[in-house]
């Protein structure tokens, strides 16, 4: 089971392999939006790096969002362009449940996971999980402040929303580690997903006044 990650919802740009849900190998780039230049070559090293061709691939799992539109945009025509004729598999891992699957083995003592990542001036996007990280919300886009109001006590805080927060499990967005750990799970249940039929979950419909300045 040969699976590579791929995460641009974000800022940080990043590669993951992994062999029978065990990490390989993760290539980051953590300056800024860097995906339409670096995303194609981190890719290329790696499968290089293991002698790999991309049919050598199971599957290729990529973060589905919520998250920046032009990076979801990117990653998305890359992913369906490597999986074009449905080898390797396309594999859509929704980005915050990425996220709160990574926490759920630290969740044992808390009430919920909450996940939120920034997305353009003070909103951000939310959701709550339980301790094994199933969805106990939609996924809503709103103000960092009317957010707050919705985190129960006691919950597991993750994403690059919450930095301000001292008590916040993993601070940064996500990378290509993340979405694999779900993508393994994902694959051993056959939930793989037609290249041309997919679509990234861009929440609020883009238009030019609410593009990403910083994208």
């Amino acid at each position: 089971m040969l699976i590579m990650s791929i995460e641009t919802s974000a800022a940080i740009c990043s590669v993951a392999l992994s062999s029978n849900g065990n990490l390989l190998a993760e290539y980051s780039i953590y300056k800024s939006f860097e995906h339409d230049r670096l995303l194609a070559e981190l890719s290329r090293r790696i499968t290089s790096d293991f002698s790999l061709r991309i049919d050598d691939l199971d599957a290729v799992a990529i973060s589905a969002g919520p998250g920046s539109f032009t990076g979801l945009r990117i990653g998305a025509a890359f992913a369906k362009a490597l999986c074009y004729a449905n080898k390797p598999k396309l594999i859509a891992v929704p980005t915050l449940s990425a996220l709160a699957y990574s926490c759920i083995e630290f969740a044992h003592q808390q009430q919920d996971i909450c996940c939120a990542l920034r997305s353009h001036k003070d909103l951000i996007y939310f959701q709550k999980f339980d301790i094994l990280g199933n969805p106990k919300s939609q996924i809503i886009f709103d103000s960092y402040e009317n957010i707050t109001y919705q985190i129960p006590e006691n919950s597991i805080l993750c994403g690059n929303a919450f930095k301000a927060i001292k008590n916040v499990f993993f601070k940064e967005g996500p990378t290509a580690k993340n979405i694999d750990k779900l993508a393994v799970n994902l694959f051993q249940a056959n939930s793989f997903i037609n290249p041309n039929e997919f679509v990234p979950l861009y929440v609020k419909e883009f238009t030019t006044g609410n593009y990403e300045k910083n994208n």
